[in-house]
């Protein structure tokens, strides 16, 4: 098994309340061949709701 990190952001995106994800594209871009064993994340909470907030993720994986 191996493990990867993803630290990434939470952006407003403008568009109302709609909220955009860069750091799920990356990790779902990751993935894509690879079998998953498990995904851990986490967010920090920004005070100010036009901030970004900061995420983390770790994929635990293994190759083919």
């Amino acid at each position: 098994m191996k493990v990867k990190f993803f630290r990434g952001f939470d952006f407003k995106a403008g568009f109302g309340d709609h909220t955009v994800y860069p750091l799920e594209d990356l990790i779902n871009e990751f993935i894509k061949d690879k079998k998953v064993v498990d995904i851990k994340y986490q967010a920090k909470t920004a005070f100010n709701p036009s901030e970004p907030v900061e995420m983390v993720a770790l994929v635990m994986y293994e190759e083919d």
